[in-house]
């Protein structure tokens, strides 16, 4: 027999795409997939950016405690 042809008792039951769980768990399957993807993608973009913020905030904790002046922070600032 061809697929798609004959006996399709197989393709029946709750769990299935027919049946009403099956849907749900397609549709969560797929819900779920996407955030990681989401979730991946916007780990993978920030990745680089948080070094670069946390090295311009101790920049600015040092400037603000007098540790450097105002032209070796700008002279920094434009090195990050």
């Amino acid at each position: 027999m061809f697929f798609g042809h004959g006996n399709h008792q197989w393709m029946c039951g709750p769990f299935t795409i027919q049946g009403p769980f099956g849907m749900f768990f397609t549709l969560l399957f797929w819900g779920l997939l996407a955030y990681f993807v989401y979730l991946g993608l916007g780990l993978l973009r920030n990745a680089g950016r948080r070094e670069d913020d946390s090295a311009l905030q101790i920049l600015r904790q040092r400037f603000a405690r007098g540790e450097i002046d105002q032209d070796q922070f700008n002279e920094m600032r434009q090195q990050l």
